[in-house]
């Protein structure tokens, strides 16, 4: 229970910072007393004001108050007193003549603050902020000098006159202030940096006879005072409620690049913006300042002549202005360097605004990129070894200061939470803890009711003050007085900085743990007993609470943007208001006893954890602004290459392009030229080097051709089927010789061109360059030798200008069916077959293709009949079926099919016998056959019945056997091999046994035209006997569609089964089993032309279809 009193004491604690009024006067009261300015001081002579605060203890003859006067007492320019009668005069003159002007009556015992304003050659004075008079001096002939010095408080130099007054509150400026600033600030304390004022006297710290000037616009303006002297109660000030907004940004931390980059670069909005090296103090930065690395300034706007608070500006130099990559091999952003603050991520940009961050393996080009830095959120532990944790303070250097309750010491860790160390362990379980402005530690020494203060390094503890019942939080005021959260007294206390002159300020406390001073002055209360944050003026007036929607506040601090920070106990939680104590939010839970709380100069805030024993620091996220990078990557680039202009010559030009806008340093080749262009090269290989200024080393290799030769033009490839006789390959070239190799480089050439090898299947290259008389070689060309496999052919091609097939004669009967496949060349009279006379009886018949029409064609010579029946149904250059059916019925006697589809029905009279048979073209007379058949042909087949449309499509797909009943000639053409050496394959063998044979006429037999060729509409091997005329294409068990298809084909099946797909050639290129009604299957990467899709039930029965690929 013992620990958890402590700790639950110790919860009570914080500090802050602070500024605050005064109240000391210095009184002359007596003979030859006075404070002299520095004789280097002048006034300004195109404009000036000068205000003070003055009480006189009685009448004279002469109450001096302030004046500019030469040695001898003469004015020049001023010299204000007041006479025996209180009336106040004003005195204006050149150092030899002068103006006295009356003014008002002013009384003993009484304070008034007299203010003389000089601007655009008037004189004014104000009394109270009250306008008094005017005056002219130029009406007056009084042309006075400002530079002389000898600024006075209290007598006009000429050893006499003297002052039985009190002086507070002396300011002079450097510009002519208005009645309006003059009335609304006479009363209100000074920061010092005002602008314009140039000497600042509060007497609020005098050091020896020396008053301290706290202006920090002019340098150290300290004046002497001579003679006895003594401090009173002066006239005093109001603490500045400052109004004035602080000027705007959309980043209180800014990156920038390069060493170059000054304060003007920063970006900050408002009016007549200034800069400083201090949050209070410090001085004035001109906005040429560079920029310092990790360095904090601080921003005030001045508006209406009030000048604001001032907003921190942390900046952090992010990278160099550019970035000069060395001849890298496609630069990402990987290969861009950063260096972001410790907690941060840098984010690289190609555009200035929006976008999305690059990613490491972003290609990089020559161009303007933006870089910015983002923090995540987070909450990490600093330090170690602590019991109990209270107050927290930091220190100038940034380190932090921890009171460690029940280790009862002061201990001191580096911002980063390293390096723990303990100053002083002499105290009495310490809560809270300060720092004053000269680096000296003020201490609560809770447990010993006490405060008590020791150097920077932990030496010399002394005691300040006395009264104090276990006192907490602490913060020091920019006057270094000292304000005390005086807990069980119920309490806040205030003490001169020496422990002199403590004062309670305010009242209804219960319990205050802490306290903290905003930046207008007012005091901020962490009221623990009731629950509220409470704010009252610097004097203790005017208490007001900012928050009840709290429950047990222990720490407060307050923001560089005016926020104010809680440890909240009651709920274990960091929160946050605003300076009104509005928006509240919650920035840390989970706590186990949170209480001192304070802000780093970087804006992260530092808290105990105390009954965790941790001190942790909230980082929250921000993103900076977005700043340029200049990327280079510095290459070497050849370009103006030009090969020699004969061979041989060294006359070959190329110029080394370095990347723009970076100094180079040197050129070097490799055959040690140093010009960056040149025109002296030989047909060789060159390395370019590029060395630039920043050292950086870059090259770039070229070659310069030979003079401009023409390679040779080959035929590529040139197929072979295995073991055919090859010949040796052939090359064009226009010059002198052609050299042969076996590889693309290297190698010796040989004159003569090889012969290729066809014993093994497979492709080989082979090179050639052409040669000149001078020694130059062409580039080499590629010539591909491709031998393939033999392949069987199943059908026949024709070329249709002479090759053509003769049968031995038979009649065709007067009751007949032919049937064929063909792939016609789409041209006009395509005789597919014909019967004809060896006489001058030119009659004929003949089924032909007529430009994709199908005809059967009649001529009967003697009796003069012309007779053409076309099917409706014309063809195009892929593969189709054609049936001709001629049936005994008198009229209506002849069909024409086209891929079993019924295209026509005629009547045909044949009544011509016949002495030749064609397959391929027609003749009579014995004439050299035409209308020559184009294209190929297979399946040719003669009946001498009339089939019907079933029997047709039951055996159109499929190879017969040969014996079937009616069939005269059945010709396969599965003879030979595809697109092989055939020439002794002339004969086109019948397949019905003892039937008539065709000879082949004028065939080429190699190549792929005019030759037995692979690829037919019907496999080779899968004949109708096979299968069951019953299941044969039977569309009733199955739906297949698209069909042509470009490769997926979909397929209804009535029962699972098994489908597979076939090549013509008898390959299957497709299994699956099918277990739904409906499936799909894919063939899409096979060539186009035309399948067999085979499906077998799984009662047995087997269905063929024919398919088409687009």
């Amino acid at each position: 229970m013992k620990q958890k009193y402590f700790k639950l004491l110790c919860v009570l604690f914080c500090l802050s910072n602070s500024m605050m009024g005064q109240n000391n006067a210095i009184d002359l009261a007596g003979t030859n007393n006075y404070v002299s300015l520095p004789n280097t001081y002048s006034l300004n002579n195109s404009g000036f004001t000068i205000e003070f605060d003055f009480y006189m203890h009685s009448l004279q003859n002469y109450n001096g108050g302030v004046s500019a006067t030469t040695n001898t007492g003469l004015p020049q320019p001023i010299d204000f007193y007041v006479d025996s009668t209180g009336k106040a005069k004003y005195v204006f003159g050149d150092g030899v003549n002068y103006e006295i002007i009356d003014l008002i009556t002013l009384n003993a015992g009484q304070w008034y603050h007299i203010a003389i304003v000089l601007g655009q050659d008037e004189i004014s004075v104000y009394i109270d902020g009250g306008y008094i008079s005017s005056f002219f001096p130029n009406n007056f002939g009084l042309i006075p000098e400002y530079g002389i010095g000898n600024v006075r408080i209290g007598d006009r130099m000429d050893g006499v006159t003297n002052a039985n007054a009190k002086f507070d509150n002396v300011r002079i400026w450097s510009v002519a202030r208005t009645n309006t600033e003059i009335a609304n600030n006479f009363n209100t304390c000074l920061t010092g940096n005002e602008a314009g004022l140039e000497v600042y006297y509060t007497f609020e710290s005098i050091s020896g006879n020396t008053v301290i000037d706290l202006a920090t616009a002019n340098g150290s303006q300290d004046g002497n005072i001579v003679g006895t002297f003594s401090t009173a109660s002066g006239a005093g000030c109001s603490q500045s409620i400052n109004n004035t907004a602080l000027p705007t940004t959309n980043y209180t931390t800014q990156v920038y690049t390069g060493d170059n980059k000054t304060l003007a670069t920063l970006q900050v909005t408002g009016t007549d913006i200034k800069w400083y090296d201090a949050f209070t103090s410090g001085n004035i930065l001109a906005p040429s300042t560079i920029l310092n690395d990790n360095s904090i300034y601080y921003a005030s706007q001045t508006i209406g002549g009030i000048e604001s608070n001032r907003l921190p500006i942390r900046v952090k130099r992010i990278s160099d202005n550019q970035q000069y990559l060395c001849d890298v091999t496609n630069p990402t952003v990987a290969d861009l360097s950063s260096t972001p603050s410790n907690d941060a991520t840098a984010q690289w940009f190609s555009v200035s605004t929006n976008g999305t961050p690059l990613t490491t393996t972003d290609v990089l080009n020559n161009q303007d990129y933006y870089i910015q830095q983002i923090t995540t959120p987070s909450i990490t532990n600093l330090g170690n070894g602590f019991s109990v944790p209270c107050g927290i303070a930091i220190q100038p250097d940034g380190k932090i200061l921890i009171a460690d309750f029940l280790n009862n010491s002061i201990k001191r860790m580096n911002a980063d939470g390293t390096g723990v160390v303990t100053l002083n362990s002499s105290f009495n379980k310490p809560q809270g803890v300060a720092v004053q402005s000269d680096g000296k530690i003020i201490v609560a020494d809770t447990y010993n009711n006490s405060i008590k203060r020791m150097n920077a390094d932990g030496t010399n503890v002394v005691v300040l003050g006395s009264g104090f019942a276990r006192p907490q939080g602490i913060a020091i005021q920019a006057d270094g007085k000292i304000v005390i959260a005086d807990n069980e007294n119920n309490a806040i206390k205030r003490m001169n900085n020496d422990g002199t002159g403590i004062v309670t300020l305010g009242t209804g406390f219960m319990l205050p743990y802490d306290v903290a001073i905003q930046s207008d002055g007012k005091i901020i209360v962490s009221d623990y007993g009731n629950s509220r944050i409470k704010r009252m003026n610097e004097d203790g007036t005017n208490i007001v609470t900012l928050s009840t929607a709290l429950s047990s506040p222990i720490g407060v601090d307050v923001q560089a943007d005016g926020k104010i920070i809680v440890t909240n106990l009651g709920t274990n939680e960091i929160r946050r208001m605003n300076s009104d104590g509005t928006g509240i939010e919650t920035l840390a839970s989970g706590l186990n006893g949170p209480f001192g709380v304070t802000v780093q100069p970087d804006g992260k805030i530092v808290f105990s954890d105390s009954n965790n024993n941790l001190i942790k620091r909230i980082t929250e996220a921000t993103i900076t602004n977005r700043v340029p990078v200049v990327v280079k990557n510095l290459t070497a680039t050849i370009s103006n290459v030009n090969g020699v202009s004969t061979c041989g010559a060294e006359d070959g030009t190329a110029t080394l392009i370095p990347t723009a806008g970076v100094p180079v340093y040197a050129y070097q080749w490799s055959d040690n030229g140093t010009a960056a262009a040149r025109n002296d090269l030989k047909a060789i290989t060159y390395t370019g080097t590029i060395q630039y200024l920043n050292g950086c080393i870059a090259t770039a290799t070229i070659t310069i051709d030979d003079a401009p030769f023409t390679s040779p033009t080959v035929t590529s490839p040139v197929v072979y089927n295995q073991n055919d006789t090859a010949v040796p390959l052939t090359a064009t070239s226009g010059s002198d010789d052609l050299l042969w190799y076996t590889s693309a480089t290297g190698g010796i050439g040989d004159n003569n061109a090889p012969t290729p090898s066809t014993s093994t299947v497979g492709s080989t290259s082979y090179f050639v360059s052409s040669t000149s008389i001078y020694g130059c070689e062409s580039e080499r060309t590629e010539i591909v030798v491709q031998v393939g496999p033999l392949q069987p052919a199943n059908y026949l091609t024709f070329k249709g200008d002479n090759d053509y097939i003769e049968l031995t004669h038979f009649e065709k009967p007067n009751v007949f069916t032919i049937e064929a496949w063909v792939k016609t060349n789409y041209d006009y009279n395509n005789t597919i077959i014909s019967w004809s006379k060896n006489s001058n009886d030119t009659s004929h018949t003949k089924l032909r293709v007529d430009d994709g029409d199908v005809d059967f064609y009649i001529y009967d010579y003697v009796n003069d009949i012309n007779n053409t029946i076309s099917s409706s149904i014309s063809i195009n250059t892929n593969w189709h079926h054609i049936a001709v059916v001629k049936n005994a019925n008198a009229t209506n006697n002849l069909e024409i099919y086209i891929d079993g589809v019924l295209g026509v029905t005629g009547t045909a009279n044949i009544n011509i016998t016949s002495d030749n048979l064609f397959i391929g073209g027609r003749s009579y007379n014995n004439l050299t056959p035409s209308e020559l058949y184009g294209g190929g042909l297979d399946e040719l087949r003669i009946w001498n019945i009339a089939r019907t449309v079933t029997e047709i499509n039951a055996s159109k797909d499929c190879e017969l056997i040969g014996n079937e009943s009616g069939l005269l000639a059945y010709y396969k053409f599965n003879q030979g091999n595809d697109s092989a050496d055939n020439t002794t394959v002339t004969t086109l063998l019948n397949e019905v046994s003892g039937g008539s044979n065709g000879t082949l006429q004028n065939f080429t037999l190699s190549g792929s035209l005019s030759n037995w060729l692979a690829g037919s509409a019907v496999a080779s091997g899968i004949t109708c006997a096979s299968l069951s005329n019953t299941n044969f294409n039977n569309s009733e068990d199955f739906l297949i569609y698209p069909n042509p298809s470009s490769g997926i084909f979909n397929l209804h099946l009535k029962q699972a089964a098994t489908i597979e797909v076939f090549d013509l050639l008898g390959n299957k290129i497709l299994e699956q089993k099918v277990d739904t009604p409906t499936t799909s299957f894919d063939v899409s990467k096979n060539a186009k032309g035309i399948y067999i899709l085979k499906v077998t039930g799984k009662n047995g029965n087997t269905t063929f279809k024919r398919i088409i690929k687009e």
